[in-house]
């Protein structure tokens, strides 16, 4: 299920905390259109981006021309707010109703190795920040790497944090006091794997660096803030709670804001196997709630199935659901939805016409839920998030069956039922993947991940806003009704009672902190930027 080094991992979104390429423009021939399996919808528009010409810079300036990068703004009758539609029975076009954002800017930032972002969230005053992981600067195999960039991809300043072997990080978070969290793993101060947790000041400076664990293998994949300033941690445990150390249990920490002290921990497993959370998400008013998305071999009826936790920060589980079928059916983000319920979205093997599809589904607050719709065609196809857009959703990730890389980034703009209006790829002739995503207060939205079409070589981090209007680059290729299908299906839901154990120890995680000389690739941005 997860390999707590190499794997691609995301936090959510949510209160003040946010969850877990280098294009030109070629058009290029149309892979069959990605279908939504199982009854028959309309029809799809598609479209790609990828190559290198020089029509790229024209094409940029026509989608942005309108659009200023910093004070970026809906049409009047169509406001942020208002595009968001809770009616189920609207059916009106997505075309006319998403005309939000039109704008497409894209950016690549490496150095002669490997760069990736696994994480991506928005600070207070707009700015955009990944982390990560960098093997061309910093002191070990792999150091932990953080970016700040304004909306307009300028870097502000991009630092590796790590020591003597691999560090990576998973997720991160803007802090409402001011600063940043950021959560991963480490294998530079113990014998064994630990989680990683750093606060870090706005200008990336660490206030404190610790790690936690028990002589096996710990780490950390998303944060969360409490009212009072503290830190919830999500992570994966081999060291306690059922079946351990051959299998692996979902981890809860609470820390102290201002120097990481360990308040409590959680571990939640069956032990006949692996359970994992994926993605935080506080809810909210002043309950001081959070939701976990992630998946468990150990509950439900197939190998993998969705997991959903609501968790109060005191220490106290609200409820737990586990949502799947015979397959693996594993969840990677959590958004809320425009009816007080949430949007998980992932992949899954049980409802799919390939090896995997991406899925979306809709459940209401107590994790019930109302609908779940697969997306895919004959390869490997997973969502990394699904946000509220117009009268509908928008769902991002990557495919392998579409595009001319291996992997290319992938959006779907759906209606409210779930059906597919258009489609599109993002990336070259290269693997190109997103692995994160965000929606920033202005309501764009934002994808990071990995890109090596810019390089030709190794993966450079790659971030950049999501266009999300019917119609605009790359030449839109209208696909016949009978191609477009989609899968609707309801699991069931079973609530569960897991184990619930405690026993992490805590020490000192002292880092060295290098600024990065680095070079950064401006694909397309905002002609007012």
């Amino acid at each position: 299920m997860f390999d707590p080094i190499s794997a691609h991992i995301f936090a959510a979104k949510g209160g003040a905390m946010s969850w877990s390429a280098g294009l030109g423009v070629t058009p290029r021939r149309d892979s069959d259109p990605i279908a939504a399996k199982g009854v028959g919808g309309p029809a799809m528009h598609s479209w790609c981006i990828g190559g290198q010409t020089q029509a790229f810079a024209l094409l940029c300036a026509l989608i942005l021309s309108a659009c200023a990068c910093s004070s970026r703004s809906t049409p009047e009758d169509v406001s942020a707010q208002d595009a968001v539609d809770s009616s189920l029975g609207d059916q009106r076009s997505l075309g006319d109703a998403v005309d939000v954002d039109v704008h497409l800017g894209q950016w690549t930032f490496g150095g002669p190795f490997r760069e990736e972002a696994r994480s991506l969230f928005e600070t207070a005053d707009g700015d955009l920040v990944m982390a990560g992981y960098t093997e061309s600067w910093g002191q070990g195999d792999w150091d932990g790497l953080v970016v700040r960039s304004s909306a307009c991809g300028q870097v502000k300043w991009a630092k590796a944090y790590g020591a003597k072997l691999k560090d990576a990080l998973n997720g991160g978070g803007a802090l409402a006091s001011g600063g940043l969290a950021v959560v991963g793993v480490t294998h530079s101060f113990e014998r064994y794997v630990e989680a990683w947790v750093m606060k870090l000041d706005d200008a990336g400076e660490v206030q404190w660096s610790k790690a936690y664990g028990g002589g096996g293998h710990d780490l950390a994949v998303a944060v969360t803030e409490t009212l009072s300033g503290d830190l919830i941690v999500l992570g994966e445990t081999y060291n306690f709670g059922p079946g351990t150390p051959d299998n692996h249990n979902l981890s809860v920490m609470r820390v102290r804001g201002s120097d990481g002290a360990l308040l409590w921990d959680r571990v939640y497993g069956g032990g006949d196997a692996g359970d994992a959370g994926f993605a935080l998400l506080r809810t909210g008013g002043p309950e001081q709630r959070f939701v976990i998305a992630g998946a468990t071999e150990s509950f439900g009826a197939g190998r993998d199935d969705v997991w959903l936790i609501q968790h109060r920060a005191d220490g106290v589980m609200d409820w737990s659901r586990v949502i799947g079928d015979v397959q693996d059916d594993e969840s990677r983000a959590i958004y809320p939805d425009s009816n007080g319920g949430y949007l998980i979205s992932g992949f899954t093997r049980t409802w799919t016409q390939g090896k995997s599809d991406g899925f979306v589904l809709r459940v209401d607050q107590d994790g019930q839920p109302s609908w779940l719709r697969s997306y895919g065609s004959a390869e490997r196809e997973r969502f990394y998030g699904a946000y509220p857009v117009g009268a509908g959703w928008l769902a991002l990730g990557h495919s392998q069956t579409f595009g001319d890389g291996e992997v290319d980034g992938l959006v779907a703009l759906l209606d409210t039922t779930g059906a597919v209006v258009s489609s599109w790829l993002l990336g070259g002739n290269r693997d190109d993947e997103i692995l994160a995503s965000t929606r920033s207060a202005d309501g764009t939205i934002w994808f990071a991940g990995w890109n090596s079409s810019k390089s030709g070589s190794d993966r450079d981090l790659w971030f950049g806003h999501v266009p999300v209007a019917v119609g605009e680059p790359c030449g839109t290729h209208a696909l016949s009704e009978g191609k477009l299908k989609r899968a609707e299906a309801l699991p069931p839901s079973l609530s569960v009672s897991p184990v619930i154990t405690s026993g992490f120890e805590i020490q000192d995680a002292p880092v060295s902190t290098e600024s990065l000389a680095f070079s950064t690739s401006e694909l397309c941005s905002a002609a007012d930027c």
